[in-house]
């Protein structure tokens, strides 16, 4: 069904406060430079309640209940509990990946699957196991045994990933069909993974191999993306995409940065930045939650490796 607006005053409202408990860019940085995970992890404050497994600090646990807790309150004030949870379907394809590649690999999942999704971590792996995927929206379901057979026919694990890919974001404009906002959010999600997956190939040399990772259903046609060089893909995307495509045209230009102007110009073209409430509104706040989950993993990872603040800050989107 169509929704206006105004269906989501109240959830807005409260989305507005807990917009505060964001992360900003001065809370990161401090995050990065803290002398120790202990000091890392009471910096955290309002962001999320820190988890302890075995008196360690359990960094999926707790980036599961920032996530769950930030989907379970909006869902309480919305018109329908699951609209937005295909927001969480790439977690899903994730692990939906992972659990696939370990069973061709002979080795356990353990370790390799993330919370946040839809889908358990334990009841993905066993989903693989079992051959039963009906926990899984529906294309990735009927992807999962395809990906398996692609994988024995030819023994390219980028098989999996593509065909996972794909049946993730088809699952996610089925279920954003319900509205336009969300429609085109899911669209241009797909326009900036293929931004990425595009230079990538092309910078790796390998723009022959270009329309096979390639995703439809995004508002540019595939056909954009399927260019020789940088230059032509900058050409392609210019006045469309202008931020992109002047980095795009820039030969020093990491990908890196060019992914930090692919995912920021998601949140200008929701509108959510003009609008006090609404669909968009929501939808923004939750982006904002789950790139928050994925910016805390990367750090505490890092952090972990020793890596330095450069090292961490070329991971992050902030």
């Amino acid at each position: 069904m169509a929704y206006k607006d105004t269906d989501f005053m109240y959830a807005s409202a409260r989305v507005s406060v807990f917009e505060t408990r964001l992360l900003t860019r001065e809370k990161y940085m401090q995050l990065i430079d803290a002398a120790s995970e202990k000091d890392a992890v009471s910096l955290l404050g309002d962001a999320c309640a820190p988890v302890y497994t075995d008196g360690a600090f359990d960094i999926e646990a707790t980036l599961e209940g920032l996530v769950d807790t930030a989907f379970t309150e909006v869902a309480k004030s919305i018109p329908d509990a699951k609209l937005f949870d295909f927001m969480r379907y790439e977690f899903d394809a994730n692990n939906l990946k992972a659990a696939i590649k370990a069973k061709v690999g002979g080795v356990t999942a353990d370790g390799m699957l993330f919370a946040c999704g839809t889908v358990a971590p334990a009841a993905a792996a066993e989903a693989v196991e079992s051959g039963n995927f009906a926990a899984f929206p529906k294309h990735m379901a009927a992807a999962a045994p395809k990906a398996l057979e692609a994988y024995a026919a030819t023994r390219d694990p980028q098989r999996i990933d593509l065909a996972v890919d794909r049946a993730a974001f088809a699952d996610m404009l089925d279920a954003a069909a319900a509205d336009k906002t969300l429609t085109d959010a899911v669209k241009l999600r797909i326009d900036a993974i293929n931004v990425q997956s595009a230079v990538r190939m092309l910078d790796a040399g390998k723009a022959a191999g270009l329309s096979a990772v390639l995703l439809e259903g995004g508002n540019l046609p595939v056909k954009t993306f399927t260019v020789t060089d940088r230059a032509a893909l900058a050409a392609a995307l210019d006045e469309k995409d202008t931020e992109v495509a002047v980095l795009l045209a820039d030969a020093d230009a990491s990908l890196a940065e060019i992914g930090r102007a692919t995912e920021k110009l998601l949140g200008e073209k929701t509108g959510a930045q003009f609008v006090p409430f609404g669909l968009a509104k929501i939808y923004a706040y939750l982006s904002a939650v789950l790139a928050e989950a994925k910016n805390l993993r990367i750090i505490f990872a890092l952090r972990a490796a020793h890596a330095d603040r450069d090292t961490i800050l070329q991971n992050i989107r902030v």
